[in-house]
């Protein structure tokens, strides 16, 4: 590894392994292993850090004995005494075991004695944080047996810098790759996925993944939040008992819809419990962080130029406010049941108001009043 041309191998090995695992997550895996087999007796992994709960989470590793992997995470990861340093590490900097915690500190622990020092006394080790948000962050990395250390800590460190860009470049087409899949299964709902965020929960409602829309209402707190133990959760406690009965309903019964807030109209809630294909199918690899999705959350927003097209029906057609409201709703594609939900009225309420619409626009079927309203978004006449 010290000579360039060796250097320029291993590199290019590494770099392969890597742009197949941005077209399939899975495949993170390969470059794990590519790492191992580069160092022999290096144990690599690429693993999850979960900051709310401070431990952490195994994704991918090799090089592992079977039992102390099985250990880990059934003990040993809640007495692993580097997280809490690996959990404030900067994104991208690769950086040493001791940058991390003294080697003093590490082995008076109990996770250094019965868990470390027994693989070899692996205590060497290397990594690099790829990526991280409000809850959790994720690095690749290896520990080095205390033998190897002199040999290739300095030349393992050198290969993981240089590949860094590389992978995060990867993490990030996992993640539009999710987004067009996620847009895909919202489309299949009969929703336009542009203009709403998504959400991907595990077992317990932890955070997956949320897209662009949705991070922005988690960081405003305001409709959505994260708890202090990593869960997601409404604000408004109607909302939130809805999400946990999503969440224990059974696969495959179809989306809970409800309103997000208690302001009308509010935010609508589809909440799809996934079965064990629909999740396979999202194809998560390392975004989730071992953990199984189960909940997909897509929170509609009202169209930008609702009032504007609310307050032209009741001009041009003496419609009443909520029958304008009613109508609007229609052309921006929710059912009777959504917009009942979302408006917080019983669906013999919305059925009258639909009627009442229909009659005082000269419509004969919901379709002709979705026309009307869509002819108005482009600027028409009502009449």
């Amino acid at each position: 590894m010290a000579q360039s041309l060796a250097a320029d191998a291993a590199f290019d090995q590494i770099a392969l392994a890597v742009s197949r695992a941005a077209l399939d997550p899975s495949g993170w895996l390969s470059v794990v292993r590519e790492f191992g087999q580069l160092f022999p007796g290096l144990r690599s992994q690429m693993i999850g850090w979960d900051i709310t709960q401070e431990n952490s989470i195994p994704q991918y590793h090799d090089g592992y004995p079977e039992e102390f992997a099985t250990s880990y995470v059934a003990h040993f990861q809640y007495r692993n005494p580097w997280i809490s340093g690996w959990s404030r590490a900067p994104v991208g900097i690769v950086i040493s075991d001791t940058q991390v915690l003294s080697e003093a500190d590490l082995i008076r622990t109990e996770f250094y004695n019965d868990w470390i020092k027994p693989q070899e006394d692996m205590r060497a080790c290397a990594g690099v944080v790829l990526f991280a948000d409000a809850s959790r962050n994720f690095l690749l990395g290896g520990n080095i047996p205390k033998k190897y250390q002199e040999r290739y800590q300095d030349d393992f460190r050198q290969l993981v810098m240089r590949a860094t860009p590389l992978m995060q470049q990867a993490l990030e087409v996992n993640r539009a790759l999710l987004g067009l899949r996620l847009d895909a299964f919202a489309l299949r709902m009969g929703i336009e996925p542009a203009g709403s965020a998504v959400l991907v929960l595990g077992e317990g409602r932890t955070l997956i993944h949320a897209s662009d829309l949705a991070q922005e209402l988690l960081a405003k707190g305001e409709v959505l939040r994260l708890s202090p133990r990593g869960r997601v959760e409404f604000t408004e406690p109607a909302a939130q008992a809805q999400l946990e009965r999503a969440a224990r309903s059974p696969a495959d019964s179809g989306p809970v819809t409800f309103a997000a807030g208690d302001l009308a109209p509010a935010p609508l809630v589809r909440a799809v419990r996934l079965s064990g294909q629909a999740a396979e199918g999202l194809n998560l690899g390392a975004i989730a962080l071992s953990q199984r999705p189960s909940l997909v959350l897509i929170l509609q927003f009202p169209s930008e130029n609702r009032d504007s097209l609310s307050a032209h029906l009741r001009q041009t057609a003496g419609l009443s406010r909520s029958e304008a409201e009613i109508a609007v709703a229609l052309g921006d594609g929710l059912t009777l049941s959504e917009i009942s939900e979302m408006r917080r009225a019983s669906i013999h309420t919305v059925r009258n108001q639909v009627k009442s619409a229909l009659s005082k626009t000269g419509s004969r079927r919901q379709a002709d009043l979705v026309r009307l309203v869509e002819r108005l978004r482009q600027g028409g006449a009502a009449r």
